[in-house]
């Protein structure tokens, strides 16, 4: 099941379900998939940074790797019960990689960690295809979602090196941030691969270079007592971890409670076929960045509107048509607000409202408020949409996989 806690995604499902979808996606899909494993220290950077939150939700699959969210998303009204480690996560790919004859790479971490752990995961599993490389030297620079390279050949080759083995898996142990950012920059010059996971300080342990929890440690969620006591320079990383995500919970709930909503309606426009969206672009926006940003029809409900006549407010404003006709109705809460926690309003509710283009392509015209129209694919349309406009474009895919709305679209 998937959950939202303090605007992050995590699915919540079990060992077996991740299983079954590791299986599918090595056996009957052509395209990449990501997992990443978000613990606290993620959930408080996603607030920091906006872009590396949309990294994260971007991703096919996030599992809880903290006991922190665990423990605190119970005050949150929808508790995450399942919680899978990066080195529990590590050895079922290599499991399931090595019962299904496919292979895995692992790249990153210090100086010979990769190749160790490709080792002991040799040994455990005999006929297991695996290959490792540190990887290039890397920074990164927060709220950039590109990585700065010390050395552009050593990338260079790393790349080469991964695209002659061909690997199905790719594991990804450069620490959290670069990882997910490293995978999100370079996936597709990786052909072979179909899963990519960001896995942290899983691989130190595989290797052996650090020492696993105890069990009953791990069962309880105390790795990181175990942790902070073997690695003492990891005490202040992990404080600010825990105090940074309780602050969070503080400020976030804090700020729902004493700031007004601010009420928007937003149209997700369908075609006559019901199998594409249309996104118009926003002329003002385009005009200060330059850009062209795309978007769907949406804006605020004035003093003394209903939400249905803002909508056609708007559809008209922004489309130059009311040749519309309404599907289905629904209400999206969003918290990532623009101006975060400084923002005067505590969070945005769309109403939303599925609709048909009854009228031609033709009776689309630009308006005061939008330059252009571009109708695309479920399967383009997070790649269209402006990187401000995601978040709430992965809140509809995600509806329209529900019951209620599955028939909104069609299949190609």
């Amino acid at each position: 099941m998937r959950k939202r806690f303090l605007d992050v995604i995590f699915d919540d499902i079990p060992l077996s379900r991740v299983r079954e979808i590791i299986d599918d996606w090595l056996l009957n899909s052509s395209g990449h998939h990501t997992i990443v494993t978000p613990g606290p220290a993620f959930v408080v950077r996603a607030w920091k940074e906006p872009l590396f939150k949309e990294t994260i939700n971007l991703a096919d699959l996030s599992l809880c790797d903290g006991y922190g969210v665990k423990l605190f998303s119970l005050f949150s009204g929808k508790s995450i019960k399942n919680r899978i480690t990066g080195v529990d996560l590590v050895y079922e790919l290599c499991q399931r990689a090595h019962t299904l004859g496919k292979s895995v790479f692992l790249l990153g971490s210090r100086d010979g960690v990769a190749e160790d752990a490709a080792r002991v995961l040799k040994k455990q599993f005999p006929h297991l295809r695996i290959n490792a490389d540190n990887g290039p030297e890397i920074e990164e620079r927060l709220n950039r979602m590109t990585l700065w390279y010390q050395d552009l050949h050593a990338l260079k080759k790393t790349l080469i090196t991964i695209q002659k083995t061909k690997p199905d898996i790719l594991i990804v142990a450069f620490g959290p941030g670069k990882q997910e950012k490293w995978i999100h920059e370079h996936l597709f010059d990786l052909p072979s691969v179909r899963i990519a996971v960001g896995v942290g300080g899983a691989l130190d342990m595989i290797s052996g270079r650090v020492k696993r929890a105890p069990v009953f440690m791990r069962r309880f969620g105390l790795e990181w007592v175990w942790r902070t006591f073997n690695q003492p320079r990891r005490i202040k990383r992990a404080y600010a971890s825990t105090v940074g995500l309780v602050a969070l919970m503080i400020l976030v709930y804090t700020n729902a409670f004493l700031k007004p909503k601010r009420h928007n309606v937003l149209a997700v426009i369908v075609n006559k076929q019901r199998n594409k969206f249309l996104l118009i672009n926003n002329r003002m926006i385009e005009r200060h960045a330059g850009e062209p940003h795309w978007q769907f029809v949406q804006g605020g409900i004035d003093p003394g509107e209903t939400a249905e006549e803002a909508m056609l407010r708007e559809l008209e404003e922004e489309t130059g048509t009311m040749n519309y006709h309404i599907l289905k109705k629904s209400t999206i809460t969003d918290y990532a607000y623009p101006g975060g926690l400084r923002s005067r309003y505590s969070r945005k509710v769309f109403t939303l409202f599925y609709v048909e283009l009854t009228g031609e392509n033709k009776e689309l015209v630009p308006t005061d408020e939008s330059s252009g129209y571009l109708w695309v694919s479920k399967q383009e349309l997070l790649r269209s949409l402006n990187p401000m406009r995601k978040s709430i474009g992965m809140r509809i895919l995600e509806e329209l996989k529900t019951p209620a709305f599955h028939d909104i679209l069609k299949p190609l």
